[in-house]
């Protein structure tokens, strides 16, 4: 078996090292002269029979930024053997002009590592022919139908051509405060994409930005080349007058390469006559970006505005009704005042109810309700008042109304809702004097006085060491039930051989089998009973020799022990010995003995000696050793030292009993924040982190502390370490969303990756601990199940159905502990911790600025290079930190 495996191992890594010699790997770009307004491609090309293969490391490469485009893989099986290439993209923009090196890039491949050689690359200011000739690009794209109200004059940048371009455009140039100005982005493509466009919307500060639904997708021919063109509107609303800009729109796209040529020398309209393989082929990052927009925003004018104008901009409607016409004094009547029409309804302002005397009058709150038909904002707001009348009689209720400013027209307008009428009749003769109800106004209308975190936790909770389940003591949870099983395995298939097997059968208990016949023989020595004896000690050395040779034991005697035994190389010295013993024994069987005791132990203990050294001798079989008793031997002593070193592990865990320091550090700690000493309170709060133990109580409080005093970024930090431990904390969500809107930055949160988001939600139905706990217990309860299963006799199908349901529940759980582990290990969260942190294109000082985030910001950390971290929003946006701005939660 040995031997074998050895055989196995040196044949793979014969293999491996053949391919190893095979691997071709190395580097080229696009074009060797870009100007600043381009790009340049870069691709890695590993060829040849790749196995283990890491990703590429690439080089600091001075001068210019660089982002990841993807890669591509390509397998092919020739005369049975595998050959792979795999492409890695990378766009290179440049930072400023110069003459450049891209240094070499490396990457390990079946434990050696290859390194491309450099290339030397040249940036200018003016247009310079390269090794490929770079796209046409015009300086607008193609003039558009002349159905469409679109600008001429918007180009795009980075990339594009006449064959892929975008267009934004706005309805209008200057607007009102309040009126709406419609956005169109246009994405006009005549080549085919490998993935779905990350389309980044416009900056538009300044503005009260709704979507317009839903996205349009046709065909249109402009300058005679055919377009698919995909349209997307979206609604903004100005919030004060001056001068705005409407930021680019950008667009990033892999477009297709494999065979074409060109990027944009490709008709995504001949899919349906293309070869199906080249929809695995190579592509290339564009990234397309429109010019900004100038809007001017002007105020609302002062003539002619009315005292009662509250600010609603656009062309309304009103009615009112009332939702009974006869009530009784002190009961109830709800007024409904409908708003209807074009225009930002959300900000239209409640108009006042007049004073009537004879009434009393409560706000109801109100309701929206909002239609974008034909891509513009519109629908319609109900306001609710309650009215209580105080005494009998019939009211006219004046029309409550509405001034508003229209901006198609220029001026403000009123209009008054209908009026009225209301029969009120006498009130019970028992009804106390006031009001009959206790009014509970609708939930719209119930407003926040003020807003604060939740009070501090008493208890510390439930206490954890932040190491409690390390690698050494889950691989001893993991180990024992494995070893047990596999100890189980081979004892059940040592059984089941043993019922199906006759020849296994007899090989294994015939030393077992001679041990109890010469036990029996011992037994008879002194009882006068010699026939017996020398029978039981032939049926002893004769069936041993037959078992082990798997013969009928009516086959042994003495010439054919002495012909075997030859056979098999036996010593001579062995093989006489054998040969007197049978003789002998045959003897006693036939002719009369003397009963003499000392004779006869003799004998015995001539057999013994006998069955001993052919046991050594192995004449049964061809020197082979027991590996199988190695085998359980060797996991005898594994499962000896994985308990050993659980044990160890678990003297190692710290007191976190009740009643332990810990609880009265915690205690002191929330008396200094009840005192409002602040300081103190973190300190001691950190005193109990810092022994190595944890709680969500302990973070919790730790996070309202650093809130008290301001600090919003160490209050997040410890918000959401402790959820952690516990994701479905409502409190400490609902402190950690009271934190975050406080931060200066306002970060939109992008779609998120299915598998992020189906780990995310299925690690958040229990705490991260508990769902371990709860794995594990799974894993052993498969385990003892399993063991179970082997050793019963006859096996029982609801033993084996429930081992399968209980496995699968323990692989699901691993693969999703798995995906975390690698999801956690390429996206790791963290704090910005500076009041104000620059994000740069690269990872120095030296690189430009992208944009900044401040203190209380969440980041993951997705790479780093020397003393910076490779950071990404939650928005997606990304760029290179220096560390010490950051910390990890």
């Amino acid at each position: 078996m040995i031997k074998r495996l050895f055989l196995i191992i040196l044949t793979f890594l014969i293999a491996g090292s053949a391919a190893a010699q095979d691997i071709i790997f190395d580097a080229d770009v696009d074009k060797d002269s870009i100007t600043m307004n381009e790009q340049m491609l870069l691709t890695l090309t590993v060829r040849g029979s790749v196995q283990n293969m890491g990703r590429p490391q690439m080089p600091n490469i001075d001068g210019f930024s660089i982002y990841s485009s993807g890669n591509s893989q390509n397998i092919s099986i020739i005369q049975g053997r595998v050959s792979s290439l795999f492409a890695y993209n990378y766009t290179l923009i440049p930072k400023r002009p110069g003459k450049f090196t891209i240094g070499s890039c490396y990457i390990d491949v079946g434990g050696r590592s290859y390194k491309t050689n450099p290339i030397a690359v040249e940036v200018v200011s003016g247009s310079v022919s390269g090794k490929v000739p770079p796209p046409k690009v015009s300086p607008t794209p193609p003039s558009v139908s002349p159905r469409s109200r679109r600008p001429s004059r918007i180009t795009t940048e980075a990339g594009g051509d006449e064959n892929l371009f975008i267009v934004a455009e706005v309805d209008k140039y200057r607007a009102y405060v309040n009126e709406q100005i419609t956005l169109t982005f246009y994405f006009y493509r005549a080549v085919r994409l490998l993935e779905n466009p990350e389309y980044a919307p416009p900056d538009t500060t300044g503005f009260w930005v709704e979507d317009l639904p839903p996205q349009k997708n046709y065909y249109d021919t402009v300058g005679g080349k055919r377009y698919l063109v995909a349209e997307l509107k979206t609604a903004l609303f100005p919030t004060s007058p001056g001068k705005y800009e409407i930021g680019p729109a950008t667009l990033r796209c892999i477009v297709e390469t494999r065979g074409r040529g060109s990027v944009f020398e490709m008709d995504p309209f001949d899919i349906f006559h293309r070869d199906i393989s080249d929809l695995f082929g190579g592509g290339k990052a564009v990234m397309l970006k429109s010019r900004p927009i100038d809007i001017e925003v002007l105020p609302l004018p002062e003539e002619g505005k009315p005292k009662e104008f509250a600010g609603s901009v656009g062309d309304y409607q009103v009615s009112a009704s009332l939702d009974k016409a006869e009530v009784e004094a002190t009961q109830p009547v709800t007024l409904e005042l409908r708003v209807k029409g074009k225009g930002n309804v959300k900000t239209v302002a409640k108009p006042e109810l007049p004073a009537m005397a004879n009434f009393k009058t409560y706000d109801s709150g109100s309701t929206t309700n909002t239609s974008k038909e034909s891509y513009t904002v519109q629908g319609e707001k109900i306001f609710k008042y309650i009215l209580i009348p105080k005494k009998e009689g019939k009211y006219d209720i004046p029309g409550l109304d509405l001034t508003y400013f229209d901006p198609d027209k220029r001026k403000y307008i009123t209009k008054a809702a209908n009026s009225l009428h209301l029969s009120v009749a006498p009130a019970p003769k028992d009804a106390k004097a006031g009001p009959m109800i206790s009014f509970t106004p609708e939930k719209e209308s119930v407003r926040f006085l003020g807003r604060d975190i939740h009070y501090i936790r008493p208890e510390i909770g439930s206490l954890e060491t932040k190491h409690w389940l390390t690698r050494q003591v889950a691989a001893s949870i993991l180990g024992i039930p494995a070893f047990l099983f596999l100890i189980a395995l081979a004892y059940n298939r040592h059984s089941s051989r043993l019922a199906t097997d006759t020849s296994y059968a007899r090989h294994t208990r015939a030393q077992r089998r001679a041990k109890n016949m010469l036990r029996r023989a011992n037994a008879l020595l002194g009882k006068a009973k010699s026939k017996e004896f020398t029978s039981a000690l032939w049926k002893a050395l004769s069936e041993y020799i037959a078992d082990r040779l798997n013969v009928p034991p009516a086959t042994i005697n003495a010439d054919y022990v002495r012909d075997e035994l030859t056979k098999r190389d036996v010593a001579s010295s062995i093989v006489d010995m054998a040969n007197d013993c049978c003789q002998e024994l045959e003897v006693a069987q036939f002719a009369p003995m003397e009963p003499n005791e000392a004779s006869l132990r003799s004998l015995l203990d001539k057999t013994e000696e006998v069955i001993v050294e052919l046991e050594r001798s192995k004449f049964y079989k061809k020197k082979k050793n027991g590996q199988g008793k190695k085998i359980i031997g060797l996991i005898v002593v594994l499962l000896i030292a994985q308990g050993v070193f659980l044990s160890l592990a678990s003297f190692a865990e710290p007191d976190v009993a009740e009643g332990s320091p810990y609880e009265v550090l915690f205690g002191e700690a929330n008396e200094a924040y009840k005192a409002q000493d602040y300081q103190r309170a973190i300190s001691t709060y950190g005193e109990i982190l810092d022994r190595g133990i944890i709680s969500v109580n302990i973070y919790y409080n730790l996070g309202n502390t650093y809130y008290k005093l301001g600090e919003l970024a160490p209050a997040i930090l410890n918000y959401e370490r402790g959820l952690k431990i516990n994701p479905g904390d409502a409190q400490l969500i609902d402190n950690l969303a009271l934190a975050r809107s406080r931060t200066v930055d306002k970060i939109t949160v992008a779609g998120k990756n299915y598998l992020v988001w189906l780990t995310e939600r299925l690690l958040g139905l229990l705490p991260y601990r508990s769902f371990a706990v709860f794995t594990l217990v799974v894993y052993l309860l498969f385990m003892i199940i399993a063991i179970s299963g082997l050793l019963s006799r006859p096996a029982r199908p609801q033993v084996f159905k429930a081992a399968v349901i209980l496995g699968c529940i323990f692989i699901a759980g691993l693969l999703l502990f798995m995906t975390d582990r690698y999801l956690e290990k390429n996206r790791i969260p963290a704090i910005a911790m500076k009041e104000e942190i620059p994000v740069r294109y690269g990872p120095s000082e030296a690189d430009t600025i992208a944009f900044n985030v401040h203190s209380g910001t969440k980041v993951f950390i997705t790479g780093s290079e020397g003393s910076w971290y490779q950071i990404r929003l939650e928005s997606n946006e990304g760029g290179w930190v220096n560390m010490e701005a950051l910390e990890k939660i």
